[in-house]
């Protein structure tokens, strides 16, 4: 489902790009992307990461203004979920 997901998102937005990325969250393995994209003009960024935590699916989907390079770059509440790897 989440691969069906960001299928999506590439055919709708513009100027689309996506590279894979892994994290942790509460000390459980993510896999997912980190997304760019172009629109009115301006470069936004998405995270779209998903795996099991604590027995449950998750898929986390996160939108940014300004591209994600290190933790410290995340917002604050963000870098209490997940650390990038």
């Amino acid at each position: 489902m989440p691969e069906q997901f960001i299928d999506q998102l590439e055919d709708k937005l513009k100027k689309f790009s996506k590279k894979e990325i892994s994290c942790t969250s509460f000390d459980y393995d993510l896999e997912g992307y980190k997304i760019s994209y172009k629109n009115k003009g301006e470069i936004y960024y998405k995270i779209i990461v998903y795996g099991v935590v604590n027995i449950q699916p998750v898929m986390l989907n996160i939108s940014l203004s300004k591209e994600p390079k290190t933790n410290e770059s995340l917002p604050e509440f963000i870098q209490t979920i997940f650390t990038l790897n």
